[in-house]
């Protein structure tokens, strides 16, 4: 169980590193683009952000169904 933390850990920090320098990037281009393109790029990204976050969202919600499932038909019969 603690290799199964280890590795937890190990994962978040690396997607938190990722998401970082992918910001980074993200900024540096906006810096770079005059106004009406930088907003125009700005809200493309946020709205490709958020479609991500969605997804996410209905992935980990539906595992924690699935487990809340497997717990109360499994587990809690013992």
């Amino acid at each position: 169980m603690r290799i199964l933390r280890v590795i937890v850990a190990v994962l978040t920090v690396l997607a938190m590193a990722g998401r970082y320098f992918q910001e980074r990037r993200r900024l540096a281009i906006i810096a770079r683009l005059p106004g009406d393109r930088a907003q125009a790029y700005y809200e493309s990204t946020r709205q490709a952000a958020d479609r991500v976050l969605v997804i996410l969202t209905a992935l980990f919600g539906s595992a924690a169904l699935a487990a809340a499932g497997y717990f109360a038909h499994f587990v809690s019969r013992k």
